[in-house]
This record gives structure tokens, C-alpha cells and sequence, in this order.
């Protein structure tokens, strides 16, 4: 459900909570960091990094990138430009999408409109055979996720779901389906060729 529906939700007292890469809401709601996943690139399944098993950020910022829309209010384009902003390259934006099933539209089309950053288990449950999920190498880059909810005490019940909206601390990322197949022509997959 988009941010400004989740907000809508929360107002209107249709929802109790929800989830969004936004630390910032409006006035009556409250965020709270619930959990990290890390930031994976998502390519075209047949693009040049794809022959890689993990690709180095500065690779990845060498191809057109496909953001999440600034003025969509989730949080995520404010969460990847803080990091992009961090490194010293000048990202190319080749455009902007409303919906994580837009950019991998986008991105799935392949002919070189670009390339985008999203967390692995959100792609992978959208079952998209045109694009693969590749972890970025050296530091980890992580997106966080909060939990939204309207200001005062909560429920019993929604306090109970706070409290367990934290995920297993052991459990291991995954990188979807798509990481378990990919090969180069010269053999196994390995790290793209830069490794920070």
C-alpha cells in the first residue's frame, strides 16, 4: 500500500499501523525503526552486471539510475540519495517511479533506461523473471523501515504487534530466486570488478 494511502489509513482510523521506508510523517502519527534490510541493485536480467553474483556501487552508478519518486513521500528516495550522496560519484538519473512495481517495469525493459536500488525481499515477491537482485559489495547499505502509527497509547493488540514487527536478528538476507542460477559464460558468478 503506497505511504500517503497508509497515512490516509491511519487518519481515518481504517488501519491501526503500517509500514514505510519514511522516518517523517505528519502531524497525529508516529514512526518507529523496526528493522534494516540491506539495499540490493536491481538489473535487467540480461545486463552486463547481471554475469555477477554482487556488484560494487560504483559500478552500478556507471549505468543510468531509475529512483523512487521524490515527491511519492515513502521515505526510499530519501533513504538511496542520502546514500548516493555519500560516495563520490554523480549518480545519472535516467527517471523517477511512484511504485517499486513501476521501476522494475522500467528497469525489466532493459535497452539501457536504467537500473534501481531496492530491498531484495520486496522484489522477490513480486515474481519478475525480466530482472535479477544483486547484493552490493564492500560497506553494507541498508534501508530502514519504520513502523507507522497513530500518536498515543497503543492497543493490546497493536502493542503486541509492535513488539514482534522485529525480525529474526539471525535470519539471513536473501537475494531472490534469480541469485541462485546466475553464471558468466567463463564460469561461476563472481563480484563485479570493482569491490567496494
Amino acid at each position: 500500500m503506497p505511504f500517503a494511502q497508509q497515512v490516509n489509513g491511519l487518519r481515518g482510523e481504517l488501519l491501526d499501523a503500517g509500514f514505510a521506508l519514511a522516518d517523517e510523517v505528519p502531524e497525529g502519527l508516529a514512526a518507529r525503526p523496526v528493522w534494516t534490510d540491506p539495499l540490493a541493485v536491481v538489473l535487467p536480467a540480461r545486463h552486463p552486471l547481471a554475469a555477477y553474483k554482487r556488484v560494487a556501487l560504483a559500478d552500478a552508478l556507471q549505468h543510468p539510475l531509475v529512483m523512487c519518486h521524490p515527491e511519492a513521500g515513502s521515505g526510499c528516495h530519501e533513504q538511496i540519495e542520502a546514500m548516493l550522496k555519500a560516495g563520490d560519484a554523480q549518480p545519472k538519473i535516467a527517471d523517477h517511479a511512484t511504485t517499486l512495481g513501476a521501476m522494475l517495469t522500467m528497469v525489466g525493459a532493459g535497452a539501457g533506461y536504467g537500473i534501481g536500488f531496492a530491498i531484495s525481499s520486496q522484489v522477490s515477491v513480486m515474481n519478475r523473471p525480466d530482472v535479477v537482485v544483486w547484493p552490493l559489495t564492500g560497506r553494507s547499505q541498508t534501508l530502514t523501515t519504520y513502523l507507522i502509527r497513530r500518536e498515543g497509547e497503543p492497543s493490546a493488540e497493536l502493542a503486541r504487534f509492535i513488539e514482534r514487527a522485529r525480525p529474526n536478528p539471525l535470519q539471513a538476507p536473501t537475494y531472490g530466486a534469480a541469485s541462485t542460477r546466475m553464471t558468466n559464460a567463463s564460469g561461476p558468478a563472481t563480484d563485479s570488478p570493482r569491490r567496494s
